[in-house]
């Protein structure tokens, strides 16, 4: 199955201008700091410019960013590799997580499973999940209060690679199985979001689905000072 990451220049160099104004440092100064011409800063910041990870982690060198970090803020999920997934999972005969005859609340449905796909995808991943969490705006109360109490937990547990790489895998696969295993979909949430999506429908159908984009601030991607 094909990657679900996609790695976004223009992300990368917005991230490594907006460290570069907060701090306030030229492009010759991040140059030389990084063995790096300023030309090639100067393309790196314009998102032409998709750089090798020595590259990638002089510049993170140069101006105190958190390697981990940056890389998240560059890194976006593709979401209809889980939508698709959904839909493949909800069409096999012993599906009985959920069923209905009206195709609105079918269609609700595998947007909420993708959607959480989505964040779970990149909560496994993260540097620290906790804060991941808390850059993602969710449709719904209960939803959130569901996937903060996963990243606490995930944080305490320290999970091993082998049980994050298993949830990915079962996530490309499985989607609704897993996420109503690990409590980040109830039957609650599902009858919560289709009477959401059903009143956006009438008023926004533009935006009655829910697509996860988390956000950070480029002043977290800088190594806090240590006292």
């Amino acid at each position: 199955m094909a990657s679900d990451i996609i790695f976004d220049t223009r992300r990368l160099g917005d991230g490594v201008r907006g460290v570069r104004a907060v701090l306030g440092i030229s492009l010759r100064d991040v140059g030389e700091a990084a063995g790096v011409s300023a030309s090639q800063v100067l393309r790196i910041e314009s998102g032409e410019y998709d750089c090798n990870v020595s590259t990638l982690v002089s510049l993170c060198g140069a101006l105190g960013i958190r390697y981990g970090a940056l890389i998240e803020y560059c890194a976006t999920i593709d979401m209809s590799l889980y939508a698709k997934a959904a839909q493949e999972e909800q069409a096999r005969p012993n599906f009985l997580i959920y069923k209905s005859s009206d195709q609105k609340r079918e269609k609700a449905f595998v947007d909420l499973v993708a959607g959480s796909a989505v964040v779970l995808a990149y909560l496994v991943r993260a540097e620290n999940p906790l804060r991941k969490v808390a850059g993602f705006e969710f449709p719904l109360d209960s939803q959130k209060a569901a996937f903060v109490r996963y990243a606490e937990q995930h944080v305490k547990e320290n999970a091993p690679v082998e049980e994050r790489y298993g949830s990915l895998s079962e996530l490309r696969t499985s989607p609704a199985r897993l996420l109503l295993a690990k409590k980040l979909i109830t039957k609650p949430i599902v009858e919560d979001y289709f009477a959401r999506y059903s009143r956006l429908l009438r008023s926004d159908p533009d935006n009655a689905m829910w697509i996860p984009m988390p956000h950070l601030r480029v002043e977290e991607l800088r190594i806090p000072v240590l006292i």
